[in-house]
């Protein structure tokens, strides 16, 4: 169970396929080399807390990226929500906690 709460998003639009396949593409070539586990190559321990939040925050700000990247142009809230939806499932996939976490 993730340590991070965070609040859904109001009227959120169903994932965009064409983002969530992006993300998962980069995330299945990447996840196994990212420091799972609570340690990092220093072998200095972290707690859960920390992991959770580094999880989150490469997965959105993946998610973001490659959002923003499709859709150059879009209005930033727009970019963020599709982020948002993606990030989710795909937290969800990678982590097996359902994420709590909003724009």
């Amino acid at each position: 169970m993730s340590t991070i709460t965070i609040p859904p998003v109001q009227d959120a639009p169903p994932v965009d396929p064409r983002l969530l396949d992006a993300l998962n593409g980069v995330l299945s070539v990447e996840w196994d080399y990212l420091p799972h586990g609570g340690y990092w190559t220093s072998g200095e321990a972290y707690s859960d807390r920390d992991i959770d939040c580094f999880d989150w925050g490469l997965i959105y700000g993946m998610a973001y990226a490659i959002a923003r990247g499709q859709a150059p142009y879009d209005a930033e809230r727009a970019v963020r929500t599709r982020a948002i939806t993606a990030a989710r499932e795909a937290h969800l996939r990678y982590t097996g906690a359902p994420s709590q976490v909003a724009a």
